[in-house]
């Protein structure tokens, strides 16, 4: 097997394992045949900012589309700033660590709450889903193209670098602010 960067290998893993279709080589594209990469940011401190037990929150929704078959994007994007409603202001740490100025996430300049980003990241995967195309996520989304099977129906599969996106971050975050999981 070729090498392939560490970018691509978890992805070239689980489509190795993966199987796609009904096993007939009828050459059709299903969407599973795509994965959805989804990056979350979140609010966080420097240990010495004394704010141990405090509850971090989303503040940058990302998405790309990738072709399960050869680990490369596809030209749907997907991105959110994301306005934190419980800690406001984003710390020196937070800025610096995560490249998010304080503007970035305030409704004035675009950003959105949890609960919209969860919203125009639907509408953006149904959008591809459908293979309507073109736009990208609907209000501050961006992002152009399908790739996905205009006809088909079947789900994305989610793919991240571990749990902290979506298992732990994401489902703590809906949990608290009584959000449905997606």
């Amino acid at each position: 097997m070729d090498m392939l960067p560490a970018n691509k290998l978890k992805i070239h893993e689980l489509t190795r394992h993966a199987s796609f279709g009904d096993g007939k080589n009828n050459n059709k594209k299903s969407s599973s045949d795509q994965f959805v990469v989804v990056d979350l940011k979140a609010t966080c401190w420097n240990r010495d900012d004394n704010k141990y037990g405090v509850s971090q929150e989303i503040i940058e929704f990302s998405s790309v589309l990738v072709d399960a078959a050869t680990g490369h994007p596809m030209s749907s994007t997907f991105h959110e700033y994301v306005i934190p409603t419980e800690h406001h202001e984003l710390s020196e740490f937070c800025k610096n660590y995560n490249g998010i100025k304080q503007e970035d996430v305030q409704r004035g300049n675009g950003a959105v709450t949890l609960s919209e980003a969860l919203q125009l990241h639907e509408a953006w995967i149904q959008e591809n889903n459908n293979g309507r195309g073109g736009g990208g996520g609907g209000g501050g989304g961006s992002g152009s193209g399908s790739g996905l099977d205009v006809n088909s129906s079947a789900a994305v599969v989610v793919v991240t670098w571990g749990n902290w996106d979506c298992r732990t971050m994401l489902k703590q975050e809906c949990l608290r602010k009584d959000l449905r999981i997606p």
